[in-house]
C-alpha cells in the first residue's frame, strides 16, 4: 500500500514522495513543484505542478499555469512513469492563469472528474467523460456543474455526484447529479436550514454530510434507500469534527465502509473514531495528543456581539472555571475571517499554560468567516472587508464592557489573512490593545497582486485594477500610502 507526502518547507512550493506504508521505505521522489495528489488506482496518481522557473517566467508566475500529471508508480519490474497531461488547454475548460485542472477517476466506472478551481475561490466546475480520454489533447469533456451553480464540495458513487451549493441556499444544501444524464436538473437531497452544510461524503454503505449548528459541528448520515432520512451520529465530543480534506481529495471513500473522523472541542483533545456502516460509534484507541487532566478546571463561554450594524458577532472564551470578571484578566482575542474559513472548536497543548495562570482565550468568527453561511463569508470580502475588522472591534469593546479584561490587558493577533486583519485592526483602534501581533500578515493590499501569491488571491481581496477592488484593497491597507 502506498501513501503520498508532501513536504512545503515554509513554502507552497512542495515536494511529493510515495511511501510504502508497510516498510517506509520511499518508492518515488522528491517529485518537486507538486500538489492535491489523487489516487486513480492501485498504481497510478494524479497531481497538480507548478511550472519550473526559466526563461520568460518571472517572480509573479510562480503559481501560475500549473499543469496536470500522471504519475505511476514502480512495481514488478516497470519502471515509474511521469507523463504531462493536457489539462488546463483541454477545449472548453477555460481555467485562466491562475486556475487549476485536476482529474478524479470513479472507481467502478469507467468515467472520471475534471475538476477546474480558480485562484482560492471556493466554487468549483466539474465535468466528466470516459477515463480512456484522459491523455487526448482534443477531449471535450461534458460540463456537469460551472462556476455560477456554487458548489464548493462533491461526492461520487457511482453515477451520482452530490454536491454541496450555496447557490440559493446561503447556508447550503446538497443536490445529487445523475452523471448519465449530466445535463438533466440535478435533486434535492438535503435542503437548506439554519444548519450550515459544510461537507458531503459518499461511503459503500452510505453518505456523510457535514453540518455545522451554532459553533458545534454534527455527522448525518443517510443510507442510499429512496425511502431513508438524514439521520445524526451521537458523538461524545460537541465541537469539531474532521471528516475530510476538501476538494482536493479522492473518490475512494465510495469503496469503503464507514468512516474514520477525528473529533475535538475547546477543552477536549483530538481523539480519532471509526463510524461503522451502522452509524455506532468506536473510539480507535490512539493516543491523545494532549493531556486533558488541566483541562478539567478549563470551561467554555459562547457569547454573540453586536457590531456596529446590529450584526451578531460569535465569540468563544476558554478560560478557568474561577476566573472573575473583574476588569483585570489578561485575554488574548484572535481571528481569521477570509475565504470562508471558520474557526472550530479545538484544543491546543501550548494554551495551558495562559489559561491555567487566569488567561482568557477568545477566539471570533466575523465576517469574511463561513460560520453563518456564504451570505456572512460576503459580507466580509472584498469591498465589505471592513465589516471584518469592525466586528472584531465589536467583540474586543465587549470584553472589555463586560469585565473580562481592560485595553492595556487585551491583545490581538491573527496569521495570514489574519495577519492583514491584525494590521487593520491596530491602525483602526490602537487605544483598545495592549498588544497586537500579526503573523505573515499582507499590510499594503495595493501592491500584494504584484507579488508572487497575489494573483491567485484576486478572487477573494479583489485587484487594483478595478475602481471597487482598487478601493477595498486600499481600505484592507494597514501601511501608510
Amino acid at each position: 500500500m502506498w501513501g503520498c507526502l508532501c513536504r512545503l518547507r515554509g513554502s507552497e512550493d512542495a515536494s511529493l514522495y510515495v511511501v510504502d506504508t508497510a516498510t517506509g521505505r520511499t518508492v518515488l521522489g522528491p517529485l518537486p513543484r507538486a500538489g492535491l495528489p489523487s489516487w486513480q488506482d492501485d498504481h497510478q496518481f494524479s497531481m497538480d505542478r507548478l511550472q519550473p522557473p526559466g526563461p520568460g517566467r518571472t517572480e509573479l508566475d510562480k503559481y501560475r499555469d500549473s499543469d496536470l500529471a500522471l504519475i505511476t508508480v514502480p512495481r514488478d519490474g516497470h519502471q515509474a512513469q511521469d507523463e504531462t497531461l493536457t489539462g488546463r488547454a483541454w477545449p472548453g475548460l477555460n481555467p485562466g492563469r491562475d486556475g487549476d485542472v485536476l482529474a478524479r477517476r470513479i472507481p467502478g466506472t469507467d468515467r472520471v472528474l475534471v475538476l477546474v478551481g480558480n485562484g482560492v475561490a471556493n466554487e468549483l466546475a466539474l465535468y466528466t467523460g470516459p477515463w480512456g480520454q484522459l491523455r487526448d489533447p482534443g477531449t471535450r469533456w461534458t460540463p456537469v456543474v460551472g462556476m455560477a451553480d456554487g458548489v464548493v464540495d462533491y461526492a461520487v458513487r457511482g453515477n451520482e455526484l452530490y454536491v454541496v451549493s450555496h447557490q440559493g441556499a446561503p447556508r447550503q444544501q446538497v443536490l445529487v447529479h445523475d452523471l448519465s444524464q449530466p445535463g438533466a436538473s440535478p435533486r434535492l437531497l438535503l435542503p437548506a436550514s439554519e444548519r450550515v452544510v459544510q461537507r458531503v461524503v459518499a461511503g459503500r454503505d452510505a453518505l456523510w454530510v457535514l453540518v455545522r449548528e451554532g459553533n458545534v459541528n454534527l455527522l448525518l448520515r443517510r443510507a442510499y434507500r429512496p425511502d431513508a432520512h438524514f439521520e445524526p451520529v451521537a458523538l461524545p465530543v460537541a465541537g469539531q469534527i474532521y471528516i475530510d480534506s476538501g476538494w482536493g481529495r479522492d473518490a475512494w471513500s465510495s469503496q469503503q465502509d464507514g468512516l474514520v473522523i477525528g473529533v475535538q472541542g475547546w477543552t477536549e483533545s483530538l481523539r480519532y473514531l471509526q463510524v461503522q456502516a451502522d452509524g455506532k460509534v468506536r473510539d480507535l484507541g490512539l493516543p491523545a495528543q494532549v493531556v486533558d487532566d488541566a483541562a478539567a478546571n478549563l470551561s467554555t463561554t459562547e457569547v454573540m456581539v453586536r457590531s456596529h450594524d446590529g450584526a451578531m458577532v460569535p465569540m468563544s472564551l476558554i478560560h478557568r472555571r474561577d476566573v472573575k470578571r473583574d476588569g483585570r484578566n489578561p485575554v488574548w482575542l484572535s481571528a481569521y475571517a477570509s475565504y470562508g474559513f471558520t474557526i472550530e472548536p479545538n484544543h491546543r497543548r501550548e494554551r495551558l499554560a495562559w489559561l491555567e495562570r487566569g488567561g482568557v482565550l477568545a477566539f471570533a468568527n466575523p465576517r469574511g468567516s463561513g460560520v453563518f453561511g456564504n451570505d456572512w463569508y460576503l459580507a466580509g470580502k472584498g469591498i465589505r472587508k471592513v465589516n471584518t475588522w469592525l466586528d472584531v472591534i465589536a467583540c474586543a469593546e465587549y470584553l472589555v464592557a463586560q469585565g473580562w479584561t481592560r485595553p492595556s490587558q487585551l491583545g490581538f493577533s491573527g496569521r495570514s489573512a489574519g495577519g492583514m486583519l491584525a494590521g487593520r485592526v491596530l491602525t483602526a483602534r490602537p487605544d483598545l490593545f495592549g498588544a497586537v501581533v500579526p503573523a505573515v500578515g499582507v499590510h499594503d493590499g495595493l501592491r500584494f497582486e504584484a507579488e508572487p501569491n497575489g494573483p491567485p488571491n484576486i478572487p477573494e481581496f479583489g485587484s487594483v485594477a478595478t475602481e471597487e477592488g482598487f478601493r477595498g484593497l486600499l481600505a484592507m491597507s494597514s501601511m501608510p500610502t
